[in-house]
């Protein structure tokens, strides 16, 4: 190998080793660590808004100037060409490339309000107004005619129904339930029951036997026996779910006419149900 570039390159190696160690030093002596990009001091120093790299100053938007450390001598190395480090801005920092900091720290967005609860005035009778019960059946047994100081046994018609119309401008439904049962026997006696009654042959019971609807005239007359349904109410809107009302909705009473005539008892030489033409019929 040629002497002189044997020598050319013993020099390089040596501007080399001489850089590494000044920039070393600058960084040991003058570096702020904390204002550097990319772990920063690694072949500059920083101070305030300016970088001293290789003792050339440099400030972002400004003009660069040569600065010579005391001790140092501005020798071809100022004019090596080197990356420029620029001191770490808010931007940096906020990207996650240096560690958070306050100035980082996003306010958060405040939740969504909750919707408003709106609240409606509970359904009542009285808003039912336009839908209508059924008015019961009503029917005796004897059927017509009873027998004076015997149980007169009564029965209701009633059953759970549907009544459709308008609520509030809209299509809707009311459903009636019976509760209860409201008699009068036109002679001045009256009851509520839970029940409607039913036949004597249905309850497997012989005629003029007493029942939880049955009712004893005491004289004979003609009386109108009168029945009236007490419904619990619910509605619904668009075939939605049953909801409850409060209270109970009363049916037109329906009638009946009751002959109420005594009985003696005699002797017959027949059934009576077989010839009424027999003796004592």
């Amino acid at each position: 190998m040629d002497r002189p570039k044997l020598l050319f390159i013993v020099l390089a190696f040596l501007g080399l080793t001489f850089g590494f160690s000044d920039v070393a030093h600058a960084a040991t002596a003058n570096c702020q660590s904390q204002n550097a990009v990319f772990s920063g001091c690694t072949g500059a120093q920083t101070s305030n808004n300016s970088v001293d790299v290789w003792a050339r100053s440099t400030t972002p938007g400004g003009s660069s100037t040569v600065v010579t450390p005391a001790g140092r001598s501005t020798g071809s190395r100022s004019t090596v060409v080197r990356p420029v480090y620029y001191p770490s801005s808010l931007a940096f920092r906020c990207l996650g490339l240096i560690s958070p900091s306050p100035q980082c720290q996003r306010t958060p967005a405040a939740p969504a309000p909750a919707p408003a609860t709106v609240t409606y005035a509970p359904v009542t009778l009285s808003d039912l107004a336009n839908f209508v019960p059924q008015a019961a059946s009503l029917t005796s047994q004897p059927r017509g005619w009873t027998v004076a100081n015997l149980n007169t046994n009564f029965i209701a018609g009633a059953s759970t129904h549907v009544v459709g119309g308008s609520l509030f401008g809209r299509s809707a439904e009311v459903r009636f339930t019976p509760h209860a049962y409201d008699w009068n026997y036109g002679d001045g006696g009256t009851q509520t029951t839970s029940v409607a009654g039913a036949r004597w042959d249905t309850l497997g019971m012989r005629e003029f036997s007493p029942t939880s609807t049955s009712h004893v005239y005491g004289s004979e007359g003609s009386f109108t026996t009168s029945v009236a349904v007490r419904y619990g109410a619910e509605y619904r809107v668009g075939g939605g779910a049953w909801i409850p009302v409060s209270g109970e909705v009363s049916s037109a009473a329906t009638t009946t006419v009751v002959i109420v005539q005594n009985a003696d008892t005699v002797l017959a030489a027949r059934d009576c149900t077989a010839g009424r033409t027999a003796p004592g019929c």
